[in-house]
């Protein structure tokens, strides 16, 4: 891996390693104090640390600075130091919760000692003769009683956090052996990174031939998504020949696994449900495309990379053909075809259709929609005596001639979620970009009520053959 990649996309100097004695040490950058780990918490994103020393280490306080990249949280009992450098005289050691002795810290004149003062305290009352100011400090959790062995929280923002770097790595390589199915770019294991965390790892193929490139499209990816409708990224481990990107683990798996016909009582969802996630999908793409700095487009939208938590809400995921662009670029250039056949919009293999957009990603999520109704793969053939027929213009054209879809619906209600399913997804299917509705329009079609949708233009009028 590029050293500089690594750099940009970790928090340099934190590590965490094992004792022989199995506990874990949390190094700071340029310390030889070590915090020790209690507890991490990946789904809050925090960690709980002590340390065994007798005094707090000099360099506890710079995780106060906002360039820290792990933060004290905040509470009720954050003060604000002032640090100075003295020569060690004893009667300052009797100041108690005013007056803290800190650690040795390696660009301290070795002849002072440093102190933190609670600037709560009057600093007349404190032996503070020839005393050297060093730096101001605030919102500190009470170091007074952190000295007593007590536990504090810090927390991470960034889910590229080296913090997961050996963490990830040790139960990648020793503790997934569930594997739970096969992408593109990996295969995909689940795992238990604590006992209230399950997590699903992709562990990426070991291939020299694009240099990484899908991790760190993914990685860069996923570090800047934070939505309800999409996969979240728990961590990621990059060491020598292993790369894995860590995800939560959502216990229903994919779309796919759910998409059988309505005549199907075992695995069919039912038609309000199927509207559900439907409209959970088409929100988390949108938010893909509106809802970030960047516009990202997924270009895999399939049923294979939506999965389900234990509510059925549905998250989408695979970020490894996904491309970033800005919000106002109406084209992007391309040199390969990204995408699964079935799914990849006309325009990705053919200019003559149009340019390559976020409107490539609609295209796919009409293939979805249209997968949803039909429960089945939609382009295999439906079989009518002798003839064979398309699957997305059999359903215009009975939506078209008025017709029922011939689908088995028992409840009328049902029967008109189905037909708004239908709608919407020939909406999408219209060959050019330009035609095709942004995700933002598509959310308002599924969240409206009633009968009320106009069956679009025929996409298939010339397209037959």
């Amino acid at each position: 891996m590029d050293p500089s990649w690594w750099r940009s996309h970790s928090y340099h100097g934190f590590d965490l390693s094992c004792t022989n004695d199995n506990k874990i040490v949390l190094k700071m950058p340029a310390s030889s104090n070590n915090l020790f780990v209690e507890r991490i918490d990946y789904t809050s994103q925090e960690i709980e640390i002590y340390y065994r020393s007798n005094h707090p280490p000099r360099e506890f306080f710079d995780l106060s600075l906002s360039s820290s990249p792990l933060q004290f949280m905040p509470g009720p009992h954050n003060y604000n130091y002032t640090l100075f450098s003295c020569p060690y005289l004893e009667e300052r050691l009797s100041y108690g919760f005013c007056l803290i002795k800190l650690g040795l810290y390696y660009l301290d004149n070795p002849e002072n000692q440093t102190y933190a003062v609670n600037t709560q305290c009057s600093v007349d009352r404190i032996a503070l003769v020839s005393c050297t100011k060093l730096h101001d400090y605030t919102s500190i959790p009470d170091i007074s009683t952190f000295a007593m062995k007590k536990i504090m929280k810090l927390h991470w923002s960034k889910p590229s956090c080296r913090i997961a770097k050996r963490w990830a790595r040790h139960r990648i390589t020793s503790q997934f052996k569930d594997k739970l199915g096969q992408e593109a770019y990996g295969t995909v294991f689940k795992g238990k990174l604590s006992s209230e965390l399950l997590v699903a790892a992709k562990i990426l193929n070991n291939s020299n031939e694009n240099n990484g490139e899908d991790f760190t499209n993914e990685m860069g990816t996923m570090g800047l998504v934070h939505h309800v409708n999409v996969v979240r990224l728990v961590g990621f481990c990059a060491d020598g020949f292993i790369r894995a990107l860590v995800y939560e683990f959502l216990p229903n798996g994919s779309l796919q696994n759910f998409l059988s016909s309505a005549d199907n009582k075992n695995s069919f969802l039912g038609w309000d449900k199927l509207q559900d996630i439907a409209l959970g999908i088409a929100k988390g793409i949108e938010y893909l495309h509106q809802g970030c700095d960047h516009r990202i487009l997924h270009f895999d939208i399939k049923p294979h990379n939506i999965l389900l938590d234990q509510n059925f809400t549905p998250k989408v995921s695979d970020f490894g053909l996904a491309k970033l662009c800005s919000r106002d670029q109406s084209a992007l250039s391309m040199t390969t075809v990204r995408g699964t056949m079935g799914y990849i919009a006309p325009e990705v293999f053919s200019r003559n259709f149009g340019n390559v957009s976020y409107k490539s990603d609609v295209y796919s999520f009409r293939t979805l929609l249209l997968e949803m109704v039909g429960g089945r793969k939609n382009f295999k053939v439906i079989e009518d005596s002798t003839s064979q027929v398309y699957f997305p213009e059999w359903i215009y054209n009975l939506l078209e001639q008025g017709d029922d879809l011939r689908i088995h619906i028992e409840d009328q209600g049902d029967a008109k979620i189905a037909e708004k399913l239908a709608i919407v997804g020939l909406w999408c299917v219209q060959w050019h970009p330009i035609d095709r509705p942004p995700m933002k329009n598509v959310v308002h079609m599924l969240e409206r009520e009633g009968d009320n949708l106009a069956i679009p233009p025929n996409p298939f009028c010339s397209t037959s053959n």
